[in-house]
């Protein structure tokens, strides 16, 4: 079983975009000598224009697949100003081990360029729809034979009235 962590982060205006990113990147990969510091960091950019527009603040910025999985949500107005709330703690242990994953949720108007974007400067960094589910790395492998290649549950028919 994972451990899963949350963290919250005040964003706008309490810090710019970029500097809440910097911040994320400082919870996420403590470690300076960490590589997952530099692929972050390459990122940034797209990164930041999704935290200016106030994506994580109901749909959390998810680390998984390498560790400790981590879920970030921005904290955004006067919410960001007063700082209650808040947990800027870097994790206790790295999430960022081999095959880590990190998911950014997106507007659905920003979702195509913003995955054509981010596919160009990272093979682990990943756009998803704000409110969409992140994909369960602990799931087995349906190549490999594994129980669930033989189930598939389509939510949006399981889930409709």
């Amino acid at each position: 079983m994972t451990t899963v962590s949350a963290r919250r982060v005040a964003s706008l205006p309490e810090r710019s975009a970029l500097a809440t990113w910097d911040k994320i990147i400082d919870i996420l990969a403590p470690d300076s000598s960490d590589p997952a510091r530099v692929e972050l960091t390459k990122v940034g950019g797209v990164a930041a224009m999704l935290i200016a527009a106030e994506s994580p603040k109901d749909s959390p910025i998810v680390l998984y697949g390498g560790g400790v999985r981590a879920r970030v949500y921005g904290v955004f107005g006067d919410d960001a100003i007063a700082r209650e709330g808040l947990n800027e703690q870097s994790l206790g242990s790295s999430g960022t081990g081999e095959g880590w994953k990190l998911s950014l949720p997106c507007s659905l108007d920003d979702l195509t360029w913003v995955r054509r974007k981010l596919k160009s400067l990272s093979a682990r960094v990943k756009a998803r729809a704000g409110g969409e589910d992140v994909e369960d790395e602990e799931a087995p492998d349906k190549a490999a034979g594994g129980a669930a290649a033989s189930v598939f549950v389509d939510r949006s028919e399981f889930l409709k009235p």
